[in-house]
């Protein structure tokens, strides 16, 4: 495995020591943590920024036809009309885009 060296300030070193005692591990694990998900997140916006893309150039499907596969779907698998309110009352119908 390859080794990289990086230079922490002291107090961004004592918080991480101190976290890592509190959750009895040791320093490189927390940071080799906190890389993997800092990377896992800079993915997601990778894919976020390249679905909105497909947006902008027209090549999404229209909410409609999403709400209506949806319906489709729901009652395919017998969920209650109540229960396709709140499923439909929890989606977001204008997301904002950062």
């Amino acid at each position: 495995m390859p080794t990289s060296t990086v230079t922490l300030p002291d107090e961004i070193a004592e918080q991480l020591d101190a976290l890592a005692r509190a959750r009895g591990s040791n320093s490189q694990d927390i940071a080799l943590q906190a890389i993997r998900a800092y990377i896992d997140d800079e993915d997601d916006r990778r894919l976020t920024r390249e679905a909105l893309a497909e947006l902008d150039r027209g090549e999404g499907i229209p909410a409609e036809q999403v709400t209506e596969d949806m319906i489709a779907l729901l009652e395919a698998h017998g969920v209650s009309r109540l229960s396709q309110e709140r499923i439909r009352g929890s989606i977001p119908i204008n997301p904002v885009r950062e």
